[in-house]
């Protein structure tokens, strides 16, 4: 309970706190929203908890505001001091200071609009992004297969779009991906239509985002952050074709390329058919003129080479006869190596008959006998002188009788015996050792072995004589065949086989006079025709100069 004062006339006394709330209650009954025009001052930089505080000031008064971080994120430009704007707003007393302030809702500029300054804005901050370089820009086909159109169902735009490149570029294919292109949805079905044809399947070379002119407030959605970051975002390249010339968008801006209208993007991203074909009617002739060319130069040097050339036909006729002579060298030589082989043979082996081995043991039984009869009757003949001594010397004895003598007489009788010993000894083993030698003669004259050595010769020299004529005949086989196909590769008779023929016309000789141009032919006159089966006999009825 409060209690009365002399202070007023009857009042009741009011806290702080009771009469600013008070106040507070008033300003929002008797001002629930009001609009203001005043110019920013004392804007700062945002506080931590996003909020704006500056102030509304005219020639003669200031009005402290705030804006809260809900409305702030709502605008469409940044404020700056000194600009001057209009708000809605809610006046308000912040009671724990006193403080008189108005709470913006929302705030727009004067004069240039909240668009525009939008625009610029945003144009500003992407462009230092990099989102306007160049360097990033995607390249379009010449000749474009498959295209998207994002698009109004039915605009004007899209009808000319499909109609001028369906007249230039027929054979493109062209699909429409409808969208909004004006109101406060339009900008996310923008977007949503742009990574709708990344995903289109086959993936179309490109997409012309087109729409008809209008107002900045109509193009608002070509203006928005959403939209320039779904084409820069998008994987194809994107065309830009909104409005009219003078009008220029933040996607314009962005787009891999900008066409100032719709009728013009539909010109400049698609060759013109009709001019292609001119220009590929004009490579055609230019490239029947040049084979034309080219192949009479390849028929005169045909003929230049088939007047140089001799006749294969002669060649190979040549060539077997080499063959047929060589062949014929080869079997004569064969025949006379065979032989004389043969006749070595046998004078081998009328030789190994001379030396036959029966003859050579009979022979060396012969001398074995005859040196056995000379030891034994050298041996006998010495026995006997010795005996004969012996007997000598014991007459000698018997008649001497001195026992010294005896003693001498038998050691020498024992010495001589002895001697002869020795000799009969060494004569046996020189007589062995010419066995032996005579033995190893007859063993490596022996006829098998002889007959072994021949035979393998013989063996040695047919095989080597047989390889030498399948190398030669392999040779000879190879050679003709590489001359043939080199005749036949120049002959005039493979140029006709590929396609080609020879004109010309009846005269006295065999294959009558070349035609190498239309100036030695007149209509009427019967030309041949030599293809490489026969001859086609025609009657010119129309010359036409290329």
């Amino acid at each position: 309970m409060h209690t009365t004062s002399q202070v007023g006339i009857n009042e009741p006394i009011l806290t702080v706190s009771e009469l600013n709330s008070q106040v507070q209650q008033y300003l929002k009954e008797e001002f629930p929203r009001v609009v203001v025009e005043g110019e920013v001052t004392g804007l700062r930089a945002p506080s931590a908890t996003g909020h704006w505080y500056f102030q509304l000031k005219d020639d003669r008064s200031v009005l402290p505001c705030v804006m809260f971080k809900w409305a702030t994120a709502r605008l469409k430009f940044t404020p700056t001091n000194g600009m001057l704007v209009h708000v809605r707003a809610r006046l308000t007393l912040y009671e724990p200071q006193g403080r008189f302030q108005a709470v913006i809702e929302f705030m727009e500029p004067q004069g240039e609009g909240a668009l525009r300054l939008a625009f610029e804005q945003l144009k500003a901050r992407l462009r230092e992004q990099g989102w306007f370089d160049e360097h990033r820009k995607k390249p379009l086909p010449k000749f474009p297969n498959n295209i998207a159109i994002i698009s109004a169902q039915s605009g004007a735009a899209t009808r000319d779009v499909f109609v001028n490149i369906w007249r230039r570029y027929p054979c493109v294919d062209l699909r429409l991906v409808p969208t909004s292109v004006q109101g406060a949805t339009a900008k996310f079905e923008i977007t949503t239509a742009i990574q709708h044809a990344n995903q289109m399947e086959p993936t179309p070379d490109f997409a012309i985002l087109t729409r008809g002119g209008g107002s900045l407030e109509d193009l608002a959605p070509f203006n928005s952050e959403e939209v320039a970051k779904a084409i820069f975002e998008s994987e194809i390249p994107i065309v830009s074709a909104i409005g009219h010339d003078v009008d220029y968008t933040i996607a314009d801006f962005v787009a891999d390329f900008r066409a100032a209208t719709p009728s013009t993007a539909a010109e400049q991203v698609t060759p013109d058919s009709n001019q292609l074909q001119s220009i590929f009617t004009q490579h055609i002739n230019k490239f029947h003129q040049i084979y034309i060319f080219q192949e009479s130069r390849k028929f005169e040097r045909l003929k230049t080479l088939g007047r140089l050339l001799p006749n294969p036909k002669k060649i190979l006729g040549t060539k077997e006869q080499q063959i047929d002579y060589l062949k014929d060298r080869i079997t004569t030589n064969v025949t006379h190596t065979l032989f004389g082989d043969r006749t070595e043979f046998g004078t081998l082996l009328h030789r190994l008959l001379q030396v036959s081995p029966t003859n050579n043991l009979n022979f060396a039984d012969t001398m074995t006998n005859n040196v056995m009869h000379e030891l034994r009757a050298s041996i006998t003949k010495v026995i006997e002188k010795r005996q004969s001594q012996v007997e000598h010397n014991l007459d000698l004895l018997e008649r001497v009788s001195p026992q010294s003598k005896l003693r001498v007489q038998s050691n020498s009788i024992l010495a001589s015996i002895e001697g002869a010993r020795m000799s009969i000894q060494s004569r046996l083993t020189k007589a062995n050792t010419v066995f032996s030698y005579i033995r190893n003669d007859l063993h490596r004259a022996s006829p098998t072995t002889q007959i072994s050595a021949s035979t393998s010769r013989l063996f040695d020299l047919t095989r080597r004589l047989q390889n030498s004529m399948s190398q030669l005949v392999k040779q000879s086989t190879i050679y003709f065949t590489t001359q043939s196909e080199k005749l036949n590769t120049v002959s005039p008779l493979s140029t006709l086989q590929r396609g080609f023929a020879v004109l010309s016309k009846p005269n006295q000789s065999k294959y009558g006079a070349i035609v190498r141009s239309i100036d030695d032919v007149r209509a009427g006159e019967t030309i041949h025709t030599r293809i490489v089966d026969g001859v086609v006999v025609s009657t010119v009825s129309k010359i036409e100069e290329e």
